[in-house]
């Protein structure tokens, strides 16, 4: 069952390239896992454009968008080999079957890499030589290695792989001969973690051309059992898969039978739990045996910025630096119709909007939500300034605010800091006037030849009163108490820094402000 339903605003992105083009490396059908504390796309043996095989070793730092060139692989030299992560002594380690490598020349030699000690390690060989064949892991801590072809042809083989134990045990095998599949681990929906096995080539025509299939298995290792799910969309292999949120992106292949063919740049959407596809945001360009993982990075935050002005007391206008959408996938390593491509491309999120919410109390759990535009385009990931208006807020209240970040998936992410200004509708001054005849306190005559300035307070009420003066961004710049005389009083300030300050004095059952403005010196 295919749907038609895009994914909103997921984009690709070219990543900085390999240090050179490698196709069908370890990995491909393979099943890449990564997480926050290990974000890393291998790239290990492989063929290049001229069908020579190689040993190398590139490792894609997904966070630097950087590449290493690593200790080379174990003999012998290989390509369209399987490769998967399985943790061994609490290391998430790299793990590679089998391989092709030329002449009609089958391996089944198998080898872990780990990554702290840059060093290779020799492990019992797969029961079987192949090429083709689909690696999946972990699930319980077990690899599962399938399929794949040799001179004898396309093989149903199923093995479950030890990490610990170091060894294999034969499992049910495929209903139908695979390889060259796409392979990935996600959720049914009984909950259960299953394998699923995509397309691919099921064998070959009495010219010796391989026959394509549009098959799809799903294989429970509870139960060791297999059932067939929603045919893929298009009849081909050479496809890359990788699971995010428990959806398996399906990406390229090629519908080359020996003599040659078309690549393709489609993405199609499997979700287990439906049993149903959907198109995805097509590759940049065709591509066939790449490799993939879906590190499935958060947003990052964003950051509040004063006004340019450093006035935080006029309230129409707030300023944030904008987000950027997160790395959700990686593919790369890849050839085309005709060769070897040097090929890294990342699906990014797209920012959808920003969330601003407020309180006259830092406690945003019941915080007023001001906007929430859903409507932003790509260029939202710039790192621009922007502006926010049309808050409905009440005059003489200090509000706290801040700002998250919202992206297709749909992730948000709040920023770090908190902000706070004093809402003012008058218009700006540089203070208050003393009216004839007022009988209640007020302040006035506040000077701006700093930074010493002097309020003229006048009271017909003395006693103790207490004052606070507050820089642009809300912090607490002066603060001490005072005893006011009936009248007129003279209360000298020093600041250290010139700029725009809130000024309060309360006592006495009276509650005064004022703007102060400091030029400098």
């Amino acid at each position: 069952m295919l749907l038609s339903i895009g994914i909103l605003g997921l984009i690709w992105e070219n990543g900085t390239l390999p240090p050179a083009g490698r196709a069908y490396p370890a990995g491909f059908a393979g099943f890449f896992a990564t997480d926050t504390s290990f974000d890393w796309l291998p790239v290990a043996y492989g063929a290049d454009a001229s069908m020579s095989f190689w040993q190398t070793n590139y490792w894609y730092d997904i966070s630097a968008n950087s590449w290493q060139t690593r200790t080379q692989g174990t003999a012998p030299a290989r390509y369209d080999c399987a490769g998967t992560f399985a943790i061994l002594d609490g290391e998430k380690q790299l793990f590679v079957f089998a391989g092709y490598r030329g002449s009609y020349n089958w391996t089944n030699a198998s080898h872990r890499y780990r990554y702290s000690t840059d060093s290779w390690t020799n492990i019992t060989n797969l029961p079987y030589s192949a090429e083709g064949v689909m690696a999946a892991g972990t699930i319980g801590g077990y690899i599962y290695v399938m399929g794949g072809r040799n001179l004898s042809g396309v093989r149903t083989s199923n093995y479950r792989y030890d990490p610990v134990g170091n060894s294999y045990l034969a499992r049910a095998a495929i209903p139908e001969a695979k390889t060259e599949g796409a392979c990935a681990i996600a959720r049914n929906e009984n909950g259960d973690s299953c394998v699923y096995l995509f397309a691919g080539i099921y064998g070959t025509n009495a010219f010796g051309l391989a026959l394509h299939t549009q098959r799809t298995f799903e294989y429970n290792p509870v139960s060791d059992t297999w059932r067939e799910r929603a045919q893929y969309p298009l009849a081909i292999h050479g496809m890359s898969a990788a699971t995010l949120r428990n959806k398996i992106y399906i990406m390229g292949g090629t519908d080359d039978q020996g003599l040659g063919g078309n690549d393709y740049s489609q993405v199609y959407i499997y979700n287990p739990i439906t049993n149903s596809y959907s198109s995805g945001p097509s590759l940049p360009a065709a591509r066939d045996g790449g490799v993939a993982t879906a590190p499935d990075f958060p947003l990052r935050r964003v950051s509040l910025v004063r006004p340019v002005n450093n006035d935080t007391c006029c309230n129409d206008t707030l300023f944030w630096r904008r987000g950027t959408g997160a790395v959700k996938i990686v593919y790369a390593g890849a050839g085309t119709a005709t060769g070897v491509s040097l090929t890294c491309y990342r699906l990014r999120s797209v920012v959808q909007g920003y969330v601003l919410k407020y309180d006259t109390l830092p406690n945003f759990a019941t915080a007023s939500v001001v906007w929430n535009d859903m409507d932003g385009s790509g260029t939202d990931d710039r790192d621009t300034m922007q502006v926010l208006l049309s808050m409905t807020l009440f005059e003489d209240h200090w509000y706290y605010w801040t700002v998250g970040v919202v992206d297709d998936m749909p992730d948000t992410a709040w920023s770090a800091d908190t902000f706070r200004f004093y809402y003012d509708c008058t218009p700006a001054y540089e203070g208050a006037e003393e009216s004839p005849g007022d009988i209640k306190p007020s302040l006035a005559d506040v000077l701006v030849r700093g930074p010493d300035a002097v309020l003229s307070f006048t009271t017909p009420w003395p006693g103790s009163y207490k004052l606070a003066v507050y820089d642009a961004a809300g912090r607490l710049a002066l603060a001490n108490e005072f005893l006011a005389s009936c009248g007129r009083n003279q209360v000298p300030l020093v600041l250290k820094e010139p700029g725009v300050y809130l000024v309060f004095i309360e006592g006495q059952g009276a509650q005064l402000r004022a703007r102060l403005l400091i030029t400098g010196r």
